[in-house]
C-alpha cells in the first residue's frame, strides 16, 4: 500500500511538470499580431505563380487546438523564449494591400521574413520595415511591391540575404521598384555581412558603386536589367570589385571554391535555421530559373541586361569559385580575357550580345565543367577552339559573329585566316607532315621509274645482244 501511494505521489509530481513543458510557446501579443496580419489579406490562387503554392495561413487558428502560433505553417519560434523568429509566407496565395502600420512590424524578434511570390497589389514597402532590426534574411521578390525602396531598409545592418528582385507588371514586364533615394550605394553601405544581393529588375539607372568592393562576404550578386551603366575598368563595375569579392575565391589551395558558406545545404536559409528553404530567380545556363530550393552552395554573378561599357577586367579570373557568370546584353568591348581559364568551377559563361573583339582564347578549353558557353552576337573573329567541352557547343553559341570560322559553323577557315598560336603550331605540324609525305611519295615514284627503266634496259639489252650474236654467227658461216 505504501509502495502504491509512493508511486502515486511521483506520478502526481511528474504530470504537472510535463504539462507545463507542453504549454504553448507563442506569446499572446505575437499571436494576435499574426492573426490581424492574416485578416488583412484574401486568398487568391492566382496570386502566386509557384505551382506548389498553397495558403499557409489557413492553419492559423485563434482558439482551441492549433492556437499555438509556433506550430503554424510558415512560423518558427525560438525554443528558449518562444518569440517568433521566422515568418515564411512565400507562395501563400496572399492578395491585398500591405498596410504601412501592419501588425507584421510588431514581430520585432524576426530573423527571417519571406513574403516572396504573392500579390500585394502595388503596395509600397513600408518604412516600418526598418523596425525589424534583427532581420538576417529578407525576401520581397515577385510580389508586386511598387515605388521607391525605403531608406529604412539600409538600417537592417545584420542582413545576410536581401532579395527585392522581379517586382514587375505582369502584362508589360515594367519594373515596379526603383532605387534612387536611397541610391544603391547608400542602400548597401551598412550591409557588411551580406552574402547574397538580388536586385534584378529593380530600376537603379546609375553606376555600380565601388562600395560593393568592400562587401567581402558577397557570394551572389544579381543586378540583371537594372539600367546600370559605366565602364568596368575605371567606374562601374570597377575591376576592384572583382578583385575584392573574397567570398568567391578559395581561402587556400586545398579548398575548392564555395567559401563563405558551409558545404551543408544552403536551404538552411543561409545558416539561419535547420529546415528553412527559399526560392530564387536567376538566368543560369541559358534558362530563367525560379521557385527552386538551393541545396548546395552556388556562386554566381549576373550583370546582364544593363548598359556597361569598357573591357571585361582580367581580375575576374581570380574568382575561381564562380559557377555562373552572365555579362550578356551590355556594351562591353575589347577581348575575352584569357584569365577566365582560371574559373575552374564555372558551368555557365554568357558573354553574348556585346561588342567583344578578337579571338576566343584557346585557354578556355581547360574549363572542363563548362556546360553552357554563349558568345553570340559580338564581333569575334578567328577559328573557334576545339577540344574538351568546346566539342559539344552548337552553332547558337557563336551566331552573329561574322568573323568566326571552323566547326561547328559551316564557314571554313581559309589560309588567310589568322590563327591562335596553338592552332598555328598544329597547322605547322600538319604542314610538316604533309611535306614529309609528299617527299616520300616523290621518292617512291622516282625509285619505281628508275627500277622500271633498269628492267626495260636489261630486257632490251638482252634481246639486242642475242640478235647480234645470231647475226654474227650467220655472217661468219656465210663467209666460210
Amino acid at each position: 500500500m505504501k509502495l502504491l501511494l509512493g508511486l502515486f505521489c511521483i506520478i502526481a509530481c511528474i504530470v504537472p511538470n510535463s504539462s507545463s513543458s507542453m504549454q504553448p510557446l507563442c506569446h499572446d501579443k505575437e499571436r494576435s499580431a499574426l492573426l490581424q496580419f492574416k485578416l488583412s489579406f484574401s486568398i487568391n490562387q492566382f496570386a502566386s505563380i509557384d505551382p506548389f503554392a498553397y495558403p499557409k495561413t489557413e492553419s492559423w487558428k485563434p482558439i482551441g487546438e492549433g492556437s499555438d502560433c509556433c506550430l503554424w505553417d510558415g512560423i518558427q519560434c525560438d525554443m528558449e523564449n518562444g518569440h517568433v523568429t521566422t515568418l515564411d509566407l512565400s507562395s501563400s496565395c496572399l492578395h491585398g494591400f500591405l498596410n504601412p502600420n501592419s501588425t507584421l512590424f510588431n514581430l520585432v524578434h524576426l530573423h527571417t521574413l519571406n513574403l516572396a511570390d504573392n500579390d500585394f497589389s502595388y503596395s509600397l514597402i513600408p518604412s516600418r520595415i526598418g523596425c525589424l532590426s534583427t532581420l538576417k534574411y529578407l525576401n520581397l521578390s515577385r510580389s508586386k511591391f511598387f515605388g521607391q525602396v525605403p531608406l529604412e531598409v539600409s538600417n537592417l545592418s545584420k542582413l545576410i540575404y536581401l532579395d527585392l528582385s522581379a517586382n514587375v507588371e505582369p502584362s508589360s514586364g515594367a519594373h515596379l521598384l526603383e532605387l534612387r533615394r536611397p541610391s544603391l550605394r547608400r542602400l548597401v553601405q551598412n550591409f557588411t555581412s551580406l552574402k547574397e544581393l538580388w536586385l534584378s529588375k529593380v530600376t537603379i539607372s546609375s553606376r555600380v558603386p565601388k562600395l560593393l568592393a568592400n562587401l567581402s562576404s558577397l557570394k551572389i550578386l544579381a543586378l540583371t536589367d537594372c539600367g546600370l551603366h559605366g565602364s568596368f575598368p575605371k567606374g562601374n563595375l570597377p575591376s576592384g570589385l572583382f578583385l575584392n569579392l573574397y567570398a568567391m575565391e578559395p581561402k587556400d589551395q586545398k579548398q575548392q571554391g564555395y567559401l563563405g558558406l558551409k558545404t551543408s545545404n544552403i536551404s538552411s536559409g543561409v545558416e539561419l535555421s535547420s529546415d528553412f528553404s527559399y526560392a530564387i530567380g536567376i538566368r543560369y545556363k541559358g534558362v530563367n530559373m525560379r521557385s527552386i530550393s538551393i541545396l548546395n552552395v552556388f556562386t554566381s554573378i549576373d550583370l546582364s541586361n544593363n548598359k556597361f561599357v569598357g573591357e571585361i577586367p582580367a581580375t575576374i579570373g581570380n574568382l575561381v569559385g564562380l559557377q555562373a557568370l552572365n555579362l550578356s546584353h551590355n556594351n562591353l568591348t575589347g577581348g575575352i580575357p584569357s584569365s577566365l581559364e582560371n574559373l575552374s568551377n564555372i558551368e555557365s559563361l554568357d558573354l553574348s550580345h556585346n561588342m567583344l573583339l578578337g579571338q576566343i582564347p584557346d585557354q578556355l578549353t581547360c574549363l572542363t565543367f563548362l556546360e553552357i558557353f554563349n558568345v553570340a552576337f559580338n564581333n569575334l573573329s578567328g577559328a573557334i577552339p576545339r577540344g574538351e567541352q568546346f566539342n559539344t557547343f552548337q552553332n547558337d553559341s557563336y551566331e552573329g559573329n561574322m568573323g568566326l570560322c571552323g566547326p561547328p559553323l559551316s564557314k571554313q577557315c581559309g589560309n588567310s585566316r589568322s590563327h591562335s598560336p596553338l592552332q598555328q603550331q598544329s597547322r605547322e605540324e600538319e604542314d610538316d607532315d604533309e611535306e614529309d609525305s609528299s617527299i616520300l611519295v616523290e621518292w617512291v615514284i622516282r625509285s619505281m621509274g628508275y627500277l622500271s627503266g633498269l628492267i626495260i634496259g636489261i630486257v632490251l639489252g638482252n634481246i639486242i645482244s642475242t640478235k647480234a650474236h645470231e647475226w654474227f654467227v650467220e655472217t661468219f658461216k656465210r663467209s666460210h
